[in-house]
């Protein structure tokens, strides 16, 4: 049986000893991974593997700011905590992810961005400086506005101009190779980043027709049209009618229509309420409305936590997707989930869509028991087989971890897999960080 130990360094000392130490180390952050299955994670191993799942919460946490558009955070800072911190300030965070419990610096690693990434971009472009603890147990500085300097690679895949991620780490900044390729590379300690103006905003909603039925989804391309052109316009985000099944209470349960809402600058709103009736001749007057930002953050975060406690709570690994696409090829998207979303009915599979609808960035979540679990493999490898066709980027945020490291493995090319693996062993050459990670599994 594998050996997995569960550490808690109290000093950055302690940490960096077991670096030196040449442990094995998987950096648990706050356990809200979506793509790490911590509790299931021993199967991952061989029976003579030792791990050690390190968990950063006692380590000193610090929160400061640098000037006053710059935040400093260092240890387990939550985007709560931060956004706490800074709501008396003139400025923000750019990036408000749904799961305030994260820590900012798992985000980071992960590249997750958020709803506000419509307006703002990726969190990578907010990035002035990090920490990182090197193979060598080394505390290491690395800079936004200096070059990066490790080896050359040719890596043709990366479309991270595009999209919020890509499938292959970005290297043009020396930050870059440590954001989104999930601790593989060396531990996230500290960060600085660019805060912005802060907004007053307002939300408001549209309710349409199932996306999956007849072909109702045309509607929804014309909202994205529409609000893709809309400069006022912070968040865009999609819960459909199946996710509204798992609200407590909502004015929106059990209507079985799609939630679009949005966040615009107060000033705005009705004059963007009235363009969007305009733009949609299919809409109606009575779906369209505002909604309490309390009952929106409320939404929010209980649709993905209902999720994860349906899966906790059976003892299943996460079945979904992560895929954003160019908004020229929003249809293909749709039409892909459509078929998959019939077969899954099929086979009485429950399913949901919900997420960053104005970034063409939705998360398609499947819940199989477990005897329906090898059938939706199946239907998830047809799905990324035929997306493949079409310009997009399959894993957008939160990272491939293990779950989705066999689609990941038939994206990139092995040339690219072989430059990968320079890049891993130029900066964890004894592979100590997260060895179950794409990186460690590349075989040349």
């Amino acid at each position: 049986m594998a050996n997995i130990t569960t550490a808690f360094p109290y000093t950055l000392l302690e940490l960096q000893e077991l670096v030196v130490a040449q442990k094995k180390i998987i950096i648990k952050g706050a356990g809200t991974s979506t793509v790490l299955p911590f509790a299931q994670i021993e199967k991952y191993l061989n029976k003579n593997d030792q791990l050690f799942l390190v968990s950063i919460d006692n380590l000193s946490k610090e929160i400061c700011l640098v000037d006053e558009q710059t935040l400093k955070i260092s240890g387990a800072i939550t985007w709560l905590e931060a956004r706490q911190f800074l709501f008396e300030k003139k400025y923000d965070l750019p990036l408000w992810p749904t799961e305030t419990s994260a820590y900012i610096l798992s985000g980071l690693a992960t590249s997750a961005s958020g709803e506000r990434c419509f307006k703002y971009g990726p969190l990578r472009n907010y990035i002035n400086k990090i920490k990182v603890i090197n193979e060598n147990g080394k505390l290491c500085e690395y800079h936004a506005n200096k070059k990066y300097a490790g080896p050359k690679l040719d890596l043709s895949s990366n479309k991270i101009s595009y999209f919020k991620n890509s499938l292959i780490p970005q290297i043009e900044s020396e930050i870059d190779p440590f954001i989104g390729s999930e601790g593989q590379l060396g531990i996230l300690i500290e960060c600085q980043i660019k805060l912005v103006p802060k907004i007053k905003t307002l939300p408001f909603f549209v309710l349409l027709k199932p996306w999956d039925e007849n072909d109702n989804y045309k509607t929804h391309i014309k909202v994205l049209n529409w609000v893709r052109n809309q400069k006022d316009i912070i968040t865009c985000e999609m819960m459909d009618y199946l996710s509204l099944e798992f609200v407590s209470s909502s004015r929106f349960k059990n209507k079985k229509k799609d939630l679009i809402f949005f966040e615009c600058e107060d000033s705005s709103i009705q004059t963007l309420c009235e363009e969007l009736l305009e733009n949609c001749s299919e809409l109606e007057a009575q779906d369209i409305g505002q909604i309490e930002l309390s009952e929106l953050n409320s939404l929010r975060l209980e649709i993905p936590r209902k999720v994860a406690d349906f899966i906790s709570n059976n003892k299943l690994l996460k079945k979904g997707t992560d895929v954003q696409v160019n908004q020229n090829n929003v249809e293909d998207l749709f039409l892909s989930y459509i078929r998959m979303g019939k077969m899954l009915k099929q086979s009485n599979l429950r399913f949901l869509l919900f997420g960053h609808f104005g970034d063409c960035h939705l998360h398609f979540n499947i819940l199989p028991t477990k005897e329906q679990s090898d059938w939706c493999d199946k239907i998830l490898e047809n799905f990324y087989d035929q997306i493949m066709k079409v310009d997009c980027m399959p894993f957008a945020e939160h990272g491939i971890g293990i779950l989705k490291q066999k689609y990941w493995f038939k994206y990139v090319s092995k040339n690219e897999q072989k430059e990968i693996k320079r890049l891993k062993e130029w900066y964890d050459s004894k592979y100590i960080f997260n060895p179950l990670g794409y990186m460690s599994k590349i075989e040349i």
